[in-house]
């Protein structure tokens, strides 16, 4: 659409030259003649002036007009260029951004077989956060540590029975020590 207007506005150009050329002629031969109307002078310019002049009229409209044309082709070339470079631009955001999204697949499907590999071997669920960590291997190792400590504290917790005077006896509930007895 932008280039038919161009090319509209170039025709448009070329025509308001040609009038004007044709105008300076009139003039030129109206100065030649005189209005008629009084004194009866003849025309100082000869043919070959006229065509002399005429000539150089042409030469000055024919360059306009190339001048023009070539702004034109310029024009049409900077809209295609800028075209092209937008779309260019557009396609390398698209790319980036399915990268991007690849990259977020692919690292979620790897944390859920992680994940599901500890489930399975029953290990401890916040050995993901080292698995998947791109932290340096000095920090996994004391995230390992934390963990490890963590767990063995709460096993060993969980297996000894408390020395607590307070506590002794206090294991058992009624129910299991008449069950025990055979009581119920």
């Amino acid at each position: 659409m932008t280039e038919q207007n161009n090319q509209n506005q170039n025709q448009d150009g070329q025509q308001q030259n040609q009038s004007q050329g044709q105008n300076q002629n009139q003039d030129l031969n109206n100065q030649g003649q005189g209005d008629g109307q009084g004194q009866g002078q003849e025309a100082k310019f000869t043919q070959e002036d006229l065509n002399k002049f005429a000539a150089k009229i042409r030469a000055e409209e024919k360059a306009k007009a190339d001048k023009l044309q070539a702004d034109l082709k310029r024009q049409q070339e900077l809209a295609a260029m800028q075209e092209t470079d937008r779309l260019k631009a557009e396609k390398e955001d698209a790319e980036n951004k399915l990268k991007e999204m690849q990259e977020k697949i692919a690292y979620n499907d790897a944390r859920n077989q992680a994940i599901s590999g500890l489930a399975e071997a029953k290990l401890d669920g916040r050995l993901i956060d080292v698995l998947m960590s791109d932290k340096s291997n000095e920090d996994k190792i004391k995230m390992l540590a934390d963990i490890q400590k963590e767990v063995i504290d709460k096993a060993i917790k969980e297996a000894m029975p408390s020395h607590n005077p307070k506590d002794q006896g206090q294991h058992f509930d009624d129910k299991d020590l008449r069950h025990a007895f055979g009581l119920q």
